[in-house]
């Protein structure tokens, strides 16, 4: 096998596990961001704030149970909704098992995203009567009562009798699996708990339909806890989700967005070459022509080559429009006056660092665990896309210098985005993701893919109106 033969199966390969790989991470990160949208679903339409320290409690800075009334009626035209987690053991017969006790209300599943599978949720009726009674999971009813029907039976906790009212589905996936603590969770109404009104809120959700407008929603909750609540907003982590979805998604975004701008800079190449290529051609034919006869015979060639620029053009402003994105950064990290005030900027980072220092005992809720997951997930995709992508690139060039090449890459093509659609919906369905195919970003690969096999080819095989005209 002589050296161009080895050349261009090193670099076969090359481009095949750099693409498989590249295809492989952008339908994964395509999955998460879908997933995330459909475990989170409406439910990130909302403001949490989150207690920073679980470790200490003062009803003159802390919010307590009593706020949940204020809260009710300053925002009317949405929902408000308060939990606590309480460590405490359920017993069960000759059953003791330690599980936490969300202590909550009848709003809770406005923001939850629990399911419930049998009987039902607490009403605000039941929250009002302070009625002992507990909803609790799939799971644990099966080990309860081995496979009977859970749902009207009873059970003791915080040393009193809970009536089971109703059964819910855990979350199952990866983020489920990242988010999770191993505990066992049951839920009650607050109001069921001797003395309620002294106990620490950890977590108050909000929404209303004033925050869908406006840009400075964190802004007005700290000013709400400290004219309406009368407590200290300082203590407590403010976190805005109305625009976490788009968050989450815009990672591949991002990334779409630079090869679609790398491909109009190849097509912009490209047509400079073409008209330097075809305007050659024309002044070669020209001599000893005057103007209008030079024009007369030569007008089929112009119009081709007016045409072809304008395929370019066009196909540049395709590929624009196809990667336009929208950045979502939210208003708390942009300077009102100056986007380069890097004071700014170095203040948020700061205060960021000061708030992980001083966050012992703070416990994120569902949502923030599986935002930050999927966050995460999607920046380790992209650290690896990136050099992915160029590892192709390198690819290509490599394969150009062993002759002849077009089908050799065709062939590779081929096989990465057959088996990137093979592993990726194995791993989507191991891994508890939604398998759907961005056809969109697809369709952009696949014009990356062409134009970077294209790109310096012989001048004289590709631009060949010369020829025919």
């Amino acid at each position: 096998m002589g050296n161009a033969d080895k050349l261009k199966r090193y670099s076969s390969f090359k481009i095949f596990r750099s693409l498989a790989v590249l295809l492989f991470i952008l339908i994964v990160m395509n999955g998460i961001g879908v997933s995330f949208i459909s475990v989170a679903g409406i439910y990130t339409k909302r403001i949490e704030v989150n207690i920073k320290s679980m470790t200490e409690y003062d009803e003159t800075r802390h919010i307590g149970y009593k706020s949940l009334s204020k809260a009710s009626g300053f925002f009317k035209n949405g929902a408000v909704s308060v939990s606590t987690e309480v460590d405490s053991f359920l017993v069960k017969g000759d059953i003791t098992l330690p599980v936490k006790t969300k202590l909550t209300d009848s709003g809770y599943m406005n923001f939850s995203g629990i399911k419930v599978t049998r009987g039902s949720y607490f009403s605000a009726d039941a929250l009002i009567r302070g009625s002992n009674i507990v909803l609790i999971s799939e799971k644990l009813a099966v080990r309860l009562f081995a496979g009977l029907d859970a749902v009207g039976n009873e059970l003791e906790l915080f040393g009193e009798t809970y009536k089971i009212v109703g059964l819910y589905k855990e979350n199952s996936g990866i983020f489920a699996i990242l988010g999770s603590d191993g505990a066992e969770r049951v839920y009650v109404p607050f109001t069921s708990r001797k003395n309620y009104e002294n106990l620490r809120v950890d977590t108050m959700y909000l929404k209303d339909a004033s925050f869908e407008n406006t840009g400075s929603r964190g802004n007005e909750v700290k000013k709400f806890l400290g004219e309406k609540l009368l407590v200290q907003p300082d203590l407590y982590n403010i976190k805005d989700y109305y625009g976490a979805s788009a968050m989450v998604s815009q990672l591949e975004s991002v990334f779409i967005l630079a090869v679609g701008v790398w491909c109009v800079l190849m097509l912009a190449s490209e047509l400079i070459n073409y008209l330097k290529y075809n305007f050659a051609v024309l002044r070669s034919r020209k001599k000893d022509h005057y103007f209008i006869g030079f024009i007369r015979r030569n007008i089929l060639y112009i119009c081709s080559i007016i045409s072809g620029a304008a395929v370019f053009g066009i196909s540049a402003a395709l590929l624009i429009a196809a990667v336009k994105t929208g950045i979502y950064i939210p208003t708390e990290y942009i300077p009102l006056n100056n986007v380069f005030d890097f004071g700014f900027y170095a203040d948020k980072v700061i205060e960021a660092i000061n708030n992980s220092n001083a966050s012992s005992g703070y416990f994120p809720t569902w949502l923030e665990h599986n935002f930050i997951n999927a966050l995460k997930i999607n920046v380790i995709l992209l650290f690896f896309a990136v050099p992915a992508c160029f590892s192709f690139v390198s690819g290509v060039r490599l394969i150009k210098l062993s002759g002849s090449y077009v089908t050799e890459s065709v062939k590779a093509i081929s096989a990465a985005f057959i088996l990137a659609f093979a592993a990726a919906f194995i791993f989507s369905f191991l891994a508890g993701l939604e398998f759907v195919v961005p056809l969109k970003e697809l369709t952009i690969m696949v014009v990356f893919c062409i134009l970077t096999v294209v790109k310096g080819r012989d001048k004289r095989k590709v631009y060949t109106f010369a020829r025919i005209l």
